[in-house]
């Protein structure tokens, strides 16, 4: 997982390979990750919670809600260029990044869609306020 990030190349799901495989098993595979990622400089920035929808859990056939670090080169500023080429297959999904104890549930108003280099995009929330970035 650590080389298949810096290399840009699309891993196998890992309970495929491992149909054993526990989720007390992922998220210690999360760790060791984490802890190369910091080992390389990297800082945990932030956190993510997911799946917290019982319909997202029933399609993903799990029952809880799913949690992991984020690392400081996974956030870009307001208005900025996104490098494309740091991704697979650039896909946008906003995650807003708020103060410590708010809450949104980004995935509640948006939906993924493909992206490509010279893509722009402004996504308004009303009252929380709007997100602007291009890739580049």
């Amino acid at each position: 997982m650590y080389e298949a990030r810096k290399s840009r190349i699309a891993l196998r799901q890992f309970s495929r390979q491992h149909p054993g495989m526990t989720i007390a098993d992922g998220y210690a595979i999360q760790r060791e990750w984490v802890r190369l990622e910091i080992a390389d400089g990297r800082s945990i920035k932030g956190r993510k919670i997911g799946l917290t929808s019982r319909a997202m859990q029933l399609s993903s056939q799990i029952d809880e809600p799913d949690y992991a670090p984020l690392m400081d080169d996974m956030f870009f500023a307001q208005g900025g260029d996104i490098p494309a080429e740091r991704f697979i297959a650039p896909r946008v999904e906003v995650e807003l990044a708020l103060e410590a104890g708010q809450v949104v549930l980004a995935g509640s108003f948006t939906r993924p869609v493909n992206a490509a280099a010279g893509d722009s995009f402004h996504i308004d929330y009303g009252p929380l306020g709007a997100v602007a970035f291009r890739f580049s």
